[in-house]
């Protein structure tokens, strides 16, 4: 199948558009309004070709997209000590992203496993005020992800997925930066019968921002489960490697979310249900 779509939107604010106070957003964030209501345009265009063979287990997808839009305020962003004020000014702002990303699945019958393995890029170029003062804000983001989920043999499963991405931004001045990232993660499952089954999980995530030192975390549960007709026993080992925090960044087109909150040291929970 192939198709081309294009679509033409009109968006507006809302009334916080015009608050001339600052507005809780959350815990976190201030929004200020710029007393002018917020229009945006935008044209996309997409192309799009699937191919699906049932018979041989095989499918492949490829899109790309092209999104031109303007805006009649542009964003910024300020930082105190105390919260992240997010704040609008009354300047025209034109937005453009190019997005391409391709699939491909299969599975194969000599392994018993599904592989599915996909690729994307993004660029985005726009303009962001930030402490007052106007950037060009220009991103190029490389995706790469690969799954796999194989059942070996009849009582034991192991399925896998890996991502990496890559970003690279443009804040103008012939200043370019990078920040990549890397998560995978494992899991084991045996089942040496119907009632009763064992697994181990683990996942592993790399982060690197230019002019940092990489972070690395790594973590490991396991779980043992046995059921009968109206009763579940189940232990969970939770954080094997006795890990203290667990920390993880996520990159989007525009930008990136940092978690990081302390762990309960290694434990084992034990639990027991009846069913009626």
């Amino acid at each position: 199948k192939a198709s081309l779509n294009y679509s033409h939107k009109r968006q507006l604010g809302d009334v916080l558009d015009f608050a001339d106070v600052p507005v809780m957003q959350n815990y976190q964030y201030v929004g200020v309004g710029s007393g002018i209501l917020e229009r945006r345009n935008s044209d996309t265009y997409t192309m799009r070709l699937t191919y699906r063979n049932d018979i041989d287990a095989l499918f492949f997808n490829l899109s790309a997209t092209y999104r031109e839009m303007d805006v009649n305020v542009i964003s910024g962003t300020a930082f105190t000590d105390d919260y992240i004020l997010n704040y609008t000014a009354p300047l025209p702002n034109e937005r453009k992203q190019k997005i391409v990303h391709a699939s491909l699945s299969k599975f194969v019958d000599a392994l018993r496993s599904s592989v599915g393995v996909s690729g994307s890029y993004t660029n985005s170029t726009l303009s962001r005020y930030q402490q007052g003062e106007l950037f060009p804000w220009d991103t190029d983001a490389y995706q790469c992800q690969m799954n796999v989920d194989s059942k070996v043999a009849s009582w034991l499963n192991i399925n896998g997925k890996f991502n990496y991405l890559t970003t690279w931004y443009d804040v103008g001045r012939n200043e370019e930066r990078n920040s990549r990232h890397l998560a995978s993660f494992m899991g084991i499952y045996v089942i040496p019968v119907p009632e009763f089954f064992f697994s181990l999980s683990g996942e592993y995530s790399w982060n690197k921002t230019e002019g940092t030192d990489a972070d690395r975390c790594f973590f490991l549960d396991a779980k043992v489960n046995y059921k009968s007709k109206l009763w579940e026993w189940e232990i969970v080992w939770q954080n094997l490697l006795n890990k203290d925090v667990y920390e993880n960044v996520s990159f989007g087109n525009l930008s990136s979310t940092s978690i990081s909150f302390p762990l309960r040291k290694s434990n084992i929970v034990a639990s027991m249900r009846f069913n009626f």
